[in-house]
Parts: structure tokens; C-alpha cells; sequence
């Protein structure tokens, strides 16, 4: 194993982490959408697409009266669409078959795709990798401070919230 494939390796492990982590917080946010006290008797252990497609059906469901404002909702919503991209992503690099191409020097990774003939083959990078996972970290921040906001404990005495998913 060369210098860039443990790079790929690495970043690739850095990646699944941080995507389990914007999963886990999905779920909560589904969890407080849904109103459900205890998180864990709820849908835990489904992929971080489904938690994105039923919470926008929830914020689609929701009026002003329900606690959350209309804007409070299309931030939510435009986090979640940012989500599914970054997810759809990531599949690419997680779900897809990977191969050292020796006469262009460079990784590939091949997926097939539904409702298509061909796979999806297109050159990986330890840079493309490792920037998708700062991408997910980045989501992951803005969830938690969309629900801590909207949901969360607080403020306390310096005036933060902290978001909270009860087991």
C-alpha cells in the first residue's frame, strides 16, 4: 500500500464516521419533528436518506402554529437537501467498486445506477474524499445548531442551547 491509497483509506474511514454522525442527528431531528419522546422506540436504525425524506414530509405537513415558523422550516429543508446531495455523494464511495487504473494512475470507482445500462465510473481522489468528509462535518454542525435552536435545552447563563435526543 502506497503513500495515496492510505490517504484514500484513511479519508475514506474519516467519511463513513462523519456521515454516521449526520445520520444520527437526522434521526433526531425526525424525532423532535415527530414529537417522539423517547428516540430510540422510533425508526433508528434506517439509512439517513429515509430520516431527510420523512422529515421533509413532516416540515411539509406542519403549519406556524405547530412551533416551528415558515422560515424556520425552509432552512430546515434547504439543510436536508444539502444532505441528500452530500449522501448521494458518499454512496459513490462507499456502495461503488473501486479499481487502480496503472495506465491513467489514478483510483476509479464504478456504481451502477437504477434505471440505466452503464455504471458510473469516475476517477477518486484522497482530496475529493477528504473534503466530502469535511463537507458531512460541516453539515453535521449546522443540524445540530438548526436543532438545539428550534428544539434544545436553553439557553443557560451564556446563552446556548444544547441539542438533545432522550433514549
Amino acid at each position: 500500500m502506497d503513500e495515496e491509497e492510505a490517504a484514500l483509506l484513511f479519508g475514506l474511514g474519516l467519511l463513513v464516521r462523519n456521515a454516521s454522525a449526520v445520520e444520527y442527528t437526522l434521526h433526531t431531528i425526525l424525532v423532535h419533528l415527530k414529537g417522539i419522546p423517547r428516540a430510540y422506540a422510533y425508526k433508528s436504525a434506517e439509512p439517513g436518506t429515509w430520516y431527510i425524506k420523512e422529515s421533509v414530509k413532516r416540515l411539509d405537513a406542519m403549519a406556524d402554529e405547530a412551533g416551528l415558523t415558515a422560515e424556520a422550516r425552509a432552512s430546515a429543508k434547504a439543510l436536508l437537501s444539502r444532505c441528500t446531495a452530500l449522501f448521494e455523494e458518499r454512496h459513490r464511495y462507499v456502495h461503488g467498486t473501486w479499481a487502480y487504473d496503472d495506465e491513467r494512475q489514478t483510483w476509479l470507482t464504478m456504481r451502477g445506477r437504477r434505471k440505466t445500462n452503464w455504471p458510473e465510473i469516475m476517477t477518486a481522489s484522497a482530496e475529493q474524499i477528504w473534503e466530502l468528509a469535511a463537507k458531512f462535518d460541516r453539515a453535521q454542525q449546522k443540524l445540530i445548531l438548526w436543532d438545539a435552536t428550534h428544539f434544545g435545552d436553553g439557553p443557560d447563563e451564556s446563552g446556548w442551547y444544547a441539542s438533545t435526543k432522550r433514549v
